[in-house]
């Protein structure tokens, strides 16, 4: 299994029409764009895990502290 971190979560269009020489207008954005999901979901943006609020919310405490 593979761990997505911010540095890896991508969007693949992103990728593949740069490869084009193509650009997306949210490109520069994208980062930016990408804290804010993150923090919406109440995951930490450095790491993409979920914060230990966040999994006490959802009455996961039990795994909050691995």
């Amino acid at each position: 299994m593979t761990t997505q971190t911010p540095e890896t979560d991508t969007l693949g269009i992103l990728k593949e029409l740069a490869e084009k020489g193509k650009t997306f207008p949210i490109a520069p954005y994208f980062d930016d764009i990408l804290d804010e999901y993150y923090s919406y979901k109440g995951w930490d943006v450095n790491t993409s895990l979920q914060k230990r609020d966040k999994l006490a919310e959802l009455g996961l405490e039990d795994v909050a502290d691995i």
